[in-house]
């Protein structure tokens, strides 16, 4: 297993590998002091500055970069264990990063509303919301995208939401 630094630059899914064993980075400019590296895209899977991540090499398309708890990493691995990489945040910067959360709750009125109180609250923008009812259980399924700033703005968001009347569970979403 190789090991190599991603350094978040701007926002979102944007970020600089330095491989320490093969010629390539992902999804950035090249690197300052190393001109000579060459450059092919992968593909972020929703992970923030402080998330364990790791690294999956991809056919062609360079490194796809996943949160240590991915679903679909641990598929990828267990086919191809010999494409993993190990990798680290390594100064991350200020950004703001989207983040997908999945929301049981009970289906009442006034939910998504108080759902985007706490949003607002926390200054976190939703960039997507889907919500689904049950009506034999009675029972709401949201998934809601949110901009965040911080592994921190994101436990005070979860928690809040937590909080809220009828809400059963409040989890990130996979992939």
């Amino acid at each position: 297993i190789s090991t190599i630094g991603i350094k978040c630059v701007s926002r979102i899914d944007v970020c600089r590998c330095i491989c320490s064993t093969t010629s390539w980075i992902t999804k950035a400019p090249r690197p300052r002091n190393n001109a000579s590296i060459g450059e092919k895209s992968g593909k972020i899977y929703q992970p923030i500055p402080g998330d364990k991540i790791m690294g999956f090499v991809t056919q062609g398309r360079g490194v796809s970069v996943h949160r240590a708890d991915c679903e679909q990493l641990h598929n990828l691995l267990t086919q191809h264990p010999e494409r993993a990489l190990q990798v680290t945040w390594e100064n991350a910067e200020q950004g703001q990063y989207r983040v997908d959360l999945m929301l049981e709750a009970d289906d009442r009125t006034g939910l998504l509303h108080d759902i985007t109180t706490v949003l607002t609250a926390e200054k976190a923008s939703v960039v997507r919301l889907d919500s689904e009812s049950d009506d034999h259980t009675h029972q709401a399924h949201l998934r809601v995208a949110v901009m965040v700033s911080s592994q921190a703005s994101l436990q005070r968001i979860c928690n809040r939401l937590q909080q809220l009347k009828g809400v059963h569970q409040v989890t990130r979403a996979q992939g």
